[in-house]
């Protein structure tokens, strides 16, 4: 096995990730036939939408499901293996610096800090893998109307204090 190349700094690469700490990259046909260890200077969510392959995490390879999110954490060392079809995999990067993760009530907020470990929440126990399986029903249908009061949104990405998420797209302002 190949040992992990130094960081990739993904901070210097994307603007908005110095700016507002979130960054998104789509491959509609990722291919990468061998294992290419390596670790990010931000947090990873592979979200793979179709396709077969391998994710190593760590010193272990698991075997990738689709569609599904996979969380790689700072400085976590990971690659992907595929076979010719490739993924279509999208990458949302965070920078928890810049852009933190949201406050939320019990139990969610112990379950949003296991699934995405930061060193600002120590001790919680995790696993060096985590992936969840997206089901169809877990996509989100485009609304411009809040979730909780049924009253239309009246600025973009607005979440009302009753929505445990926001609206789920931008609705243009008058």
């Amino acid at each position: 096995m190949s040992t992990s190349r130094p960081a990739r700094r993904l901070r210097e690469h994307f603007p908005s990730l110095r700016h507002a700490g979130v960054a998104a990259e789509r491959y509609p046909r990722f291919v990468n036939p061998e294992l290419d260890p390596h670790h990010l200077d931000v947090v990873l969510l592979t979200f793979v939408l179709s396709g077969e392959g391998q994710h190593l995490m760590g010193d272990t390879t698991h075997k990738i499901v689709s569609p599904s999110v996979a969380v790689t954490v700072t400085g976590q060392k990971h690659s992907l293996l595929t076979d010719e079809n490739g993924l279509n995999v999208v990458n949302v990067f965070i920078d928890p610096d810049l852009h933190p993760l949201p406050d939320l009530q019990p139990p969610l907020d112990e379950a949003l800090a296991a699934f995405i470990p930061l060193p600002s929440a120590p001790g919680l126990l995790t696993t060096d893998f985590a992936q969840v399986r997206l089901a169809p029903s877990d996509n989100v249908e485009p609304s411009s109307t809040c979730s909780c009061r049924r009253q239309p949104v009246r600025e973009a990405w607005t979440c009302c204090p009753l929505c445990v998420r926001p609206c789920s797209r931008p609705v243009r302002t008058r």
